[in-house]
């Protein structure tokens, strides 16, 4: 393993780290003066805290981490349409990060020797089925989008049916998210 590689991956997981860190702080210890907290630690500066949750949102993909927890956080601060479109950004762009990251680190290879026949016929079925597998996958909320995409790039599936399947399962899942969670803060007087 290279230097190189050796940094990227303490990135990684300090951002990971990061995210986890807040999610569940916002999660176990939700109060008002967390939002207060936060407008202050950004300056009220809405564009800079849709900056970082996009950044976030793209680097999450190589952590297996769901857009969930982004969505949660972001819920407390934000509206939902800038929400949904901040979120679906850092979704897609880590998705195709994901989905190019797979084929640099040569994990085809090492499918290849460990499980060529599962492997075929996944690639058989994906290349077949190519966009309803992937949309279906994105939009099923137990299953991480981040493996569907790996897989897609290890099997080199059609980058732009996998970019359109991702778009339309995510952006179903997230809307209902985003818009079912506002509705609810909204019920129980939260925000």
């Amino acid at each position: 393993m290279t230097k190189r590689m050796r940094t990227q991956k303490k990135i990684v997981l300090a951002l990971w780290l990061c995210v986890v860190a807040v999610a569940l702080y916002t999660l176990l210890f939700h109060s008002p003066w967390i939002y207060a907290t936060l407008t202050t630690l950004l300056g009220g500066n809405t564009i800079a805290a849709y900056i970082i949750l996009l950044l976030l949102g793209s680097l999450r993909g190589f952590t297996l981490m769901p857009a969930t927890i982004l969505i949660v956080v972001g819920l407390l601060f934000m509206p939902a349409l800038p929400l949904f479109i901040v979120i679906m950004a850092g979704v897609v762009i880590s998705a195709i990060s994901v989905f190019y990251f797979s084929e640099y680190l040569r994990l085809d290879t090492l499918f290849n020797k460990k499980h060529k026949k599962l492997l075929e016929k996944g690639r058989d079925y994906l290349n077949t089925y190519e966009l309803p597998v992937i949309t279906l996958w994105s939009m099923a909320p137990f299953l991480p989008t981040d493996v569907i995409s790996y897989l897609a790039g290890t099997l080199k599936v059609n980058v732009y049916k996998f970019i359109l399947g991702i778009t339309l399962g995510e952006s179903i899942t997230c809307a209902l998210y985003i818009w079912g969670g506002k509705a609810a803060l909204h019920l129980f007087g939260i925000v």
